[in-house]
């Protein structure tokens, strides 16, 4: 039993080893959808210059915590600005 356990424990750490590499991947491609979606909703017209600054302070603030290595925190802060959008929920 206690083989199990370890073997498990084990297991899930080497799963986990390449986890922050992958979120490190998915910040970029998140900061790009934000700054996409902010460039098309202006060009339509479908926001104003107040809720286009608030969403690239938002995208940019998520940018800034994938730069200092924050990864987990960057993709739920991009997330969450990706939401306040109307944007669907990928990656």
């Amino acid at each position: 039993m206690k083989r199990l356990v370890l073997a498990v424990a084990v297991a899930f750490a080497l799963s986990m080893a390449g986890a922050p590499a992958a979120w490190a991947k998915t910040c970029p491609k998140l900061y790009k959808r934000a700054t996409d979606a902010i460039a098309k909703a202006e060009k339509e017209k479908k926001i104003d210059a107040e809720k286009a600054t608030a969403w690239k302070k938002c995208a940019d603030d998520g940018h800034k915590l994938h730069e200092e290595g924050k990864h987990d925190e960057s993709v739920k802060a991009l997330k969450k600005c990706l939401k306040d959008m109307g944007e669907k929920e990928e990656v």
